[in-house]
């Protein structure tokens, strides 16, 4: 199951895989009856959504990461005065590093209790998906803004 993204269906594909569009809200009834055998979500929604009912397995990819972003109109931001824009950014930064770093704290305990639930889980060497998908990548990376890449790239750890 991948969700309607033309890009991740794209990059699916590249893998080899038969990716199917199925919305969030159908999920769990689409593991259930079969219609899909996968889906890919960060842990703690794999836990809090219960998919360990319908789902033996979790492969621990590293492809989709739970973050914490912060978004404001720049309108909006550009009508404070100059000291409260900085005040504003440098508390959005901190709270978004706040947030990245319970969150990976927090996969180690999902790993647990999703274990103590029943799922095998799996770590998985990367490298071989990563080439796989890397064409898919390629193309899908000319549509993004200059440096977006190269941004998610360094913040990955790649």
């Amino acid at each position: 199951r991948v969700p309607e993204i033309p890009d991740w269906v794209t990059v699916w594909k590249e893998m080899g895989a038969l990716p199917t569009v199925v919305a969030w809200p159908e999920v769990f009834g689409a593991l259930q009856t079969g219609v899909v055998d996968a889906q890919e979500n960060p842990l703690y929604l794999i836990y809090t959504t219960k998919l360990y009912e319908v789902q033996s397995h979790v492969m621990l990819t590293a492809h989709v990461h739970a973050c914490f972003h912060w978004l404001m109109s720049d309108k909006v931001l550009s009508s404070l005065p100059k000291d409260l824009q900085e005040i504003v950014l440098n508390s959005a930064k901190e709270a978004a590093a706040y947030g990245d770093r319970i969150t990976k704290e927090q996969e180690e305990d999902f790993k647990k209790k999703l274990a103590e639930k029943g799922m095998k889980v799996v770590a998985v060497d990367i490298k071989p998906f990563m080439a796989k998908a890397q064409p898919a990548i390629d193309k899908i990376r000319q549509k993004w803004a200059k440096g977006v890449f190269e941004e998610v790239q360094k913040i990955s750890g790649k």
